[in-house]
């Protein structure tokens, strides 16, 4: 299966190559990528987490359709994570502002 073109990142060794969210996913997890925008940039919370899992989990899906949420909360961390929102943000249109915030692209 030929992949959706993408960013590709290193997670946990290995290189997946993460789409753009489409519309439908933009609308199933609206309420999370508005969440992004209140992301502190520092020790994030349990629900902080689960925000941006969620949101690497809907990328990811589109070309690893076997992948589950639980796949990606082994392979996030600390370092990686905001790296991989941020470029998920990105390719899907919407442009980072400061620390952990997102916004619709112009």
């Amino acid at each position: 299966m030929s992949k959706i073109e993408g960013v590709t990142i290193s997670l946990g060794g290995e290189d997946y190559v993460v789409p753009a969210l489409n519309f439908r996913q933009i609308k199933k997890i609206q309420p999370d990528i508005q969440k992004l925008e209140n992301l502190s940039g520092g020790l994030i919370s349990d629900e902080e987490m689960e925000v941006m899992a969620k949101v690497v989990h809907e990328a990811l899906s589109r070309n690893y359709p076997d992948i589950t949420q639980d796949k990606v909360l082994d392979l996030l961390d600390l370092r990686n994570a905001p790296i991989v929102v941020k470029a998920i943000m990105g390719i899907s249109g919407f442009e980072a502002r400061e620390a952990g915030e997102v916004k619709a692209g112009s």
